[in-house]
């Protein structure tokens, strides 16, 4: 592996380790050539488009990712419509959101084969996108991107968004 990469990857792992709160494997992560990593930006409505890591059957929320794969009936909520859904990202019991200066770079994670994007942050991400901030759709704001095919390998919400 190019010793950049891997420096690149040692760094992202020691900053947001705390902050990706779903399934994630580290090992993979570090040792696979094929899944890189950079630092770029989208906008705010880009991202609305991205997966969260919740999921819904019948407006139920479930978050267990064992129960998720067990029932294909469940599908992946994305950002847009996490709004619907506010147990899922108030499951702290606040309605206050971090500042959102604070979310940057949002750590994000893109199947190039499914061309599907997964946020990898907590519901506290969400809730301070979705609530009580006046936001311009088209700002560009910065995010840090894993990228590559089969990245199911890293995280199983991937295993869903496959379906």
């Amino acid at each position: 592996m190019d010793a950049q990469l891997k420096k690149l990857k040692t760094e992202f792992i020691r900053q947001y380790k705390d902050r990706i709160l779903l399934h994630f494997d580290y090992g993979v992560f570090l040792d696979s050539d094929d899944i890189g990593l950079r630092e770029t930006s989208r906008t705010l409505k880009d991202i609305c488009l991205y997966f969260t890591p919740w999921y819904q059957k019948n407006g139920t929320v479930e978050h267990r990712i064992e129960v998720v794969l067990a029932d294909e009936a469940y599908r992946a909520i994305r950002v847009r419509e996490a709004k619907e859904y506010p147990a899922a990202y108030m499951s702290n019991g606040s309605s206050i959101g971090r500042s959102l200066i604070m979310l940057w770079p949002l750590p994000i994670a893109t199947d190039l084969k499914l061309g599907k994007t997964l946020l990898l942050d907590s519901n506290c991400t969400i809730q301070s996108l979705l609530t009580g901030h006046e936001i311009d759709l088209l700002e560009e704001v910065p995010v840090i991107e894993i990228f590559g095919d089969r990245l199911h390998r890293l995280n199983p919400d991937f295993k869903v968004l496959e379906r």
